[in-house]
């Protein structure tokens, strides 16, 4: 039981790095992300303080690859290992799989048919396809509560303790 607290913490983790970190390069960004632009229509105090926040921080964001792609891999990978994580224990592998696919390449095919603001980049799409699958094997591999050895070690703990 301790082993899967422990799983279950490093997963919050690598799923709230991975958010705050592409936030971070957002909001350090020089170029205008739709999710920024609402958050200081609907909350500018909260905006002042992110972008405050943000600037007296280690820059993240640089030209180039990282300020195009590097964002959208890290906010692909935390949602699709979320979205994962809610049915991590119903699911076979492959089926995961496809779920966190799905969740990573969403808001992308979302720009690419015109239903969501933003510009579709094909390349987005295909780092966000590889994010989703990462992030859905990380979350099946951490989350997934019965592997074969770990159910066999806490049953013979169960057993020495009583």
């Amino acid at each position: 039981m301790i082993i899967m607290m422990y799983r279950y913490l490093i997963w919050l983790f690598l799923a709230t790095a991975l958010l705050t970190i592409g936030s971070l390069c957002y909001l350090q960004g020089e170029k205008s992300v739709v999710a920024i632009e609402w958050l200081n229509q609907v909350a500018p105090s909260a905006y002042r303080w992110l972008m405050a926040v943000a600037n007296s921080l280690p820059r993240i964001y640089y030209p180039g690859w990282i300020a195009n792609h590097l964002a959208d891999i890290m906010w692909s990978m935390s949602f699709a290992m979320l979205i994962c994580g809610i049915w991590v224990n119903q699911f076979s592998f492959s089926k995961l799989l496809l779920v966190g696919i799905a969740c990573a390449i969403f808001y992308e095919v979302l720009q690419l048919v015109g239903a969501a603001p933003g510009v579709f980049d094909i390349w987005d799409l295909f780092y966000s396809l590889c994010a989703g699958a990462v992030g859905a094997s990380l979350t099946y591999l951490l989350l997934k509560k019965y592997h074969i050895k770990e159910q066999y070690n806490e049953n013979l703990l169960d057993k020495s303790s009583r």
